[in-house]
Order: structure tokens, then C-alpha cells, then sequence
């Protein structure tokens, strides 16, 4: 009998930050590599299943304290908590824009400045393109 793996905010919220990467993974199988757990899933379990979502992919991840101003300072993809509230946002910043993926709403949600500031709390998973250094050749 094949194990039942139950879909969670957190797989839903990595299934649309690895989108941002190009990755079309689907949430169930995303569930099983953040290891789930009755109580929730701890933020190391959230940072392996990005880590394993994201494979061999030239992208950055880590464990992040970043504030409000440091989040819009750069383009960041971030998986976080809903400011205590239970479950997990995706968090799309680029060129300053904010993009949020709750997976409580139906529809992408353009956030402001301030809404940002009220509802992200650190820390979070932050995920960043890799920086390829130039050859000085």
C-alpha cells in the first residue's frame, strides 16, 4: 500500500518559489522532501525540501534574518512564516515589487511596503540565482 503524504501550506508555498526557478514540481511530492510533521514543519525541514527541490540548479539557499529593507534591497525568493499565523507564504521580490503566494488565497497577491512589513517575520528560507564571477582572463 503506497503511503498517503498530505499536501501542506509549506510544500504549497515551495511548489511557487521553485516555480520562480523554473521548477514544476508537484506539492505532494514536495510535502515528502520537507518531511511533514503533525505538529508542522520545522524551518530546517523547509530549508531541505528547497535544497532537494532545487537539485543541482545554480541557486543559493539559506537560513535568512533578513529585515524589510534588506528583502526589497535585492530580488529574493523567500518561503516564511504568515507572521505566527500557522503557515507558509511564498514571497516573490523583483526590482522592488512584491509578490506573495499564500496558499490560504486563490489569487496572487501584490503586497505594499508596509504590508510587508506587518505580515514577514524572519527567519525564512531565502533562495537567490547564483552569482557567476567573470573570468578575469
Amino acid at each position: 500500500m503506497p503511503s498517503l503524504v498530505r499536501t501542506t501550506p509549506a510544500a504549497r508555498a515551495r511548489a511557487a518559489a521553485l516555480s520562480y526557478c523554473g521548477i514544476l514540481i508537484r506539492e505532494r511530492d514536495l510535502a515528502a522532501l520537507g518531511l511533514p510533521r503533525q505538529q508542522g514543519t520545522c524551518l530546517f525541514d523547509l530549508y531541505r525540501g528547497v535544497v532537494l527541490g532545487l537539485g543541482d540548479r545554480s541557486y543559493r539557499v539559506s537560513k535568512g534574518g533578513l529585515d524589510v529593507d534588506a528583502l526589497l534591497a535585492c530580488d529574493h525568493l523567500v518561503e516564511a512564516s504568515n507572521a505566527g499565523l500557522g503557515h507558509a507564504l511564498c514571497i516573490a521580490v523583483r526590482s522592488g515589487s512584491i509578490e506573495v503566494h499564500d496558499p490560504l488565497h486563490p489569487e496572487l497577491q501584490p503586497w505594499s511596503r508596509e504590508e510587508l512589513a506587518k505580515q514577514y517575520h524572519a527567519p525564512a528560507i531565502v533562495i537567490r540565482s547564483a552569482a557567476v564571477t567573470p573570468s578575469p582572463r
